[in-house]
């Protein structure tokens, strides 16, 4: 059974305070977060109808289709079919080829995601449904340093690197993370702006 977000955050609030860009992943994560940051636009249409962040939304489609928007967020398949790879035949809605904020629509809001109803974006939030989404294994393996091994780890590389260059009105990454701590129910302050 999947742990809930009251059981990993403790443990998330730790890994975030510990995460450490590896050195030779920093300039593919800075370069990933300038990508990100530069369809933050795009990003937003989708925000605007689910709820999710754009800053969340972003590393999702770099891990799962290169942040190619002629494929869908669930797995990088062609926006011109259904799925055909886990999630198979998504959307069920419409007909092929797929606008790519319809899907990612679909992607964001299908069971087991649903990720239109976390209502708090905290850091810890934000690694659990990371986590969630992606496939859970992280906070079990205890990794402090997650920004080292393979395709996973550059996207959460680019998470903490796209995080960190969003204004934050003098917040660094571990005073938030403080802030989060002492009141577990509130959110960072919000990158929009």
């Amino acid at each position: 059974m999947a742990p809930t977000p009251e059981q990993t955050e403790l443990g998330y609030h730790r890994m975030w305070d510990r995460a450490q860009i590896a050195a030779g992943k920093l300039e593919g994560a800075r370069k990933i977060a300038r990508k990100i940051i530069a369809n933050r636009a795009r990003y937003a249409v989708v925000e605007a109808a689910t709820g999710v962040p754009w800053f969340m939304i972003g590393p999702i489609h770099a891990r799962e289709s290169d942040m190619d928007f002629s494929t869908h967020l669930h797995n990088g398949d062609s926006l011109k079919a259904r799925t055909h790879h886990v999630p198979a035949g998504r959307p069920t809605r419409g007909n092929p080829p797929f606008p790519w904020d319809a899907s990612a629509i679909d992607a964001l809001t299908m069971a087991p995601h649903e990720l239109q109803k976390v209502k708090a974006w905290s850091v810890e939030r934000i690694l659990y449904e990371s986590e969630k989404y992606n496939g859970w294994g992280y906070l079990k393996a205890a990794t402090a340093r997650i920004c080292g091994r393979g395709r996973a780890s550059i996207t959460a590389a680019s998470t903490c690197a796209t995080a960190s260059t969003i204004p934050t009105t003098g917040t660094s990454r571990r005073a938030a993370s403080r802030s989060s701590r002492r009141s577990p129910r509130s959110s960072p302050r919000s990158p929009r702006g």
